[in-house]
């Protein structure tokens, strides 16, 4: 990364402006590494510029700018995926050691388009089952990946699980805390049924309504919180309010459609509903006819 660029770093946050734009996810933070005492988030942050140098998939050629660059400060731009904002980040170079690089983190290049998208939401917890012994938390816990790679389709935890709970082996993955706002590692050991099903014991949903609520999409209904209370005694401003809540109640059940369950302890979930639903029906259908 040694040749610089002539591509601008400026990040804009709408998701359909971050096609094509990448960036060094943090994976990993070295225990009081620079990275570390700098502030750097794992799974949230990426690193898109060391110095206005622009990032490139060779890590070959930011090894050797920061190699020229020991012991002293270099400046980062670090984007964030849940703010969906930029920050410059000063942090003094490392010699590097065998548990340490010169930054003090562990980076994957990825792309900054969909970077939170592929999430599993943790919905419920059975009591004594796997999940419940590593602590998940129903509604404030989210899947995110493993401690190498951060999810990128949600056919990978499924099969992660089945491939654990078939060989007996512990899965690592990556969980990310609304309650902390951070994430944190846990290893869990899947169960297997007689019938071969893998079990983690919780529930879990993907889509619209089950990604990490965004940081900056709770700035901007602050901001609009506070303005709507600055015209409260302004004419129209009931008519404005209702206006505003009948699009809220629109959206939310549109983003409902695409809900889809994954269920850890069953078979799915949703299908479990579509049958409960046809139950319904012909219930329905029964009282109707008599």
């Amino acid at each position: 990364m040694g040749i610089e660029s002539s591509k601008s770093f400026s990040i804009e946050s709408d998701s359909e402006e971050l096609e094509g734009h990448y960036g060094y996810r943090i994976m990993k933070l070295i225990e009081n590494g620079p990275g570390m005492r700098a502030g750097l988030r794992v799974y949230e942050d990426f690193i898109i510029a060391v110095d206005g140098l622009i990032v490139e998939e060779d890590e070959d050629k930011i090894s050797e700018y920061l190699k020229k660059k020991t012991g002293q400060y270099v400046k980062l731009v670090v984007w964030n995926c849940l703010d969906e904002e930029e920050r410059e980040v000063s942090l003094l170079v490392n010699e590097p050691t065998k548990e340490s690089g010169y930054l003090g983190v562990i980076v994957r290049y990825e792309s900054l388009f969909h970077a939170t998208e592929y999430v599993w939401h943790v919905i419920s917890v059975v009591p004594n089952s796997p999940a419940d012994e590593v602590g998940l938390m129903p509604q404030l816990d989210y899947i995110v990946g493993t401690p190498s790679v951060a999810f990128r389709s949600y056919d990978t935890l499924p099969q992660l699980v089945y491939d654990a709970a078939h060989l007996q082996n512990s899965l690592d993955l990556i969980v990310w805390s609304q309650a902390t706002g951070k994430v944190r590692q846990i290893s869990v050991e899947p169960e297997i049924t007689e019938d071969g099903v893998p079990l983690l014991g919780c529930e879990l949903a993907k889509g619209l309504l089950h990604q990490i609520p965004k940081r900056s999409a709770h700035k901007a209904t602050i901001r609009q919180m506070k303005e709507s209370a600055e015209t409260v005694n302004t004419p129209n401003s009931v008519e404005s309010n209702e206006s505003s809540t009948k699009d809220i109640t629109y959206s939310n059940s549109v983003d409902t459609m695409t809900e889809e369950f994954y269920d850890t302890r069953s078979p799915s979930s949703l299908e479990a509903r579509r049958w409960e639903q046809g139950s319904d029906m012909a219930d329905s259908r029964k009282s109707i006819d008599s």
